[in-house]
């Protein structure tokens, strides 16, 4: 039976206030000025969904909002993407998360509110599993009170026959626990160089990529401007990124997800799954904040003039 949603998140709801060219914070009442600041959507879940709907994949997710100025301006921006908004609940006694980014060139330091964003429950996501055929796991450290629920909510998911992806994000406490609960249950685990180094104490990639792929059938490991590698059933593939000098990094690595998502979920070889997760992240990269230069779905068909025809016709 065909199923409503191609793919499902739990959204780590929250707004991003970027401040443009900051430079560093001076306590003792120090008032600095900065060159910009954009508000726009924040979180990695909510930027992957956004990009998988602009990709024309029908897109869910349980998220929590609250009743401020900040939580109407998510899901005004979110519904224009294209993201379904049904299984977001309006929380009169949260508060939305806010992430206050310090932006410097190709750097940026964040300040989090969690509040929204650690704001879905166990029961939100299990309720969701039966309408999409894919689950996306993402800010698995952030939203810690999802945290114990995934191992279970990734065995149902898979009993339902739907496929799952992880991409854990930076662990804040670095201390890089709780993959192993997953691995049973995860098809494709994605992490960045820095994150696959931490959870294997490698710091060679090839060895650090391996030992992953003990673990999960497909492993991806995002090189930034260097491209991205995966290994599959023992065999590595490697692409090169794309050229270019980026605006503001923010969401880069969760707009790849997206576009290898894309790709896999439409059963492409690991390369091309690679090279369209290397063009969503890379044009992602060309405007602030990861949203405003998303690529959608007609891009892709113009950049990937060799993609089958049924990826064509596809919605």
């Amino acid at each position: 039976m065909d199923k409503a949603f191609d793919v499902i998140t739990a959204l780590d709801v929250c707004v991003d206030f970027l401040v443009i060219g900051s430079p560093i914070p001076q306590f003792g009442q120090a008032e600095q000025l900065v060159e910009d600041y954009e508000i726009e959507m924040g979180g990695s879940a909510v930027i992957f969904a956004s990009q998988c709907a602009k990709l024309g994949l029908r897109t869910t997710g349980a998220g929590r909002v609250g009743p401020d100025a900040f939580g109407q301006l998510f899901l005004e921006k979110l519904a224009a993407t294209g993201v379904d908004l049904s299984a977001i609940v309006r929380d009169d006694h949260a508060k939305t998360g806010v992430g206050i980014l310090l932006c410097r060139q190709n750097d940026r330091a964040i300040l989090t509110y969690n509040g929204t964003i650690d704001g879905v429950s166990r029961d939100m996501v299990a309720a969701q599993l039966p309408r999409a055929g894919h689950l996306h796991i993402a800010s698995y450290y952030l939203m810690a009170t999802l945290r114990p629920a995934w191992p279970d909510l990734a065995r149902q998911a898979k009993a339902q026959g739907m496929t799952v992806s992880l991409d854990t994000n930076w662990d804040p406490a670095e201390q890089w626990q709780g993959i192993d609960d997953l691995a049973g249950s995860v098809d494709i685990f994605m992490p960045n160089e820095n994150e696959a180094r931490a959870f294997t104490g490698e710091s060679d990639l090839d060895a650090a990529i391996t030992r992953l792929g003990e673990k999960f059938p497909v492993v991806v490991i995002k090189l930034g401007s260097a491209g991205a590698m995966a290994i599959c059933q023992g065999q590595i593939s490697r692409v090169p990124g794309y050229p270019g000098v980026p605006v503001d990094t923010v969401g880069a690595g969760d707009n790849f997800d997206a576009g290898f998502i894309y790709g896999w979920l439409q059963e492409q070889p690991i390369e091309r799954c690679l090279e369209l997760g290397c063009f969503c992240g890379s044009r992602s990269i060309r405007e602030r904040g990861g949203f405003a230069a998303q690529p959608r779905r007609k891009d892709i068909l113009q950049a990937f003039p060799q993609l089958p025809e049924e990826m064509r016709l596809h919605r």
